[in-house]
């Protein structure tokens, strides 16, 4: 999984795709010390789920470590990245939320 960068209140949109075909959706969790980024999106028919967050969700900059959760009907989510397929230590990767100016300030 790739590491991402944005700035503070821009759009972060992109999409995942299913991985099992018995998932029923997917969720995305950032987390950076109190402040949390999360939603849950049914995949469509096509296997994907696509995410948007914007202001004020991404207000908050900072180094976010964030995961992807494959959600089933049973309950047991598959969760990503897999630490099965980690050699050592497996850090989750990073969202980072850049500062950026306040409107109408340059």
């Amino acid at each position: 999984m790739d590491n991402i960068t944005i700035r503070a209140g821009a759009k972060l949109n992109f999409s995942i795709s299913r991985a099992d075909e018995s998932a029923v959706s997917a969720t995305f969790i950032a987390e950076y010390g109190g402040n949390e980024i999360s939603d849950t999106i049914a995949y469509d028919i096509g296997g994907n789920a696509q995410f948007l967050f914007e202001s004020p969700d991404t207000d908050i900059a900072g180094l976010y470590k964030y995961q992807v959760n494959e959600n089933f009907a049973t309950g047991s989510p598959d969760i990503y990245p897999n630490n099965n397929c980690c050699s050592g230590d497996c850090e989750l990767p990073t969202l980072e939320i850049c500062e950026s100016l306040k409107l109408g300030t340059s």
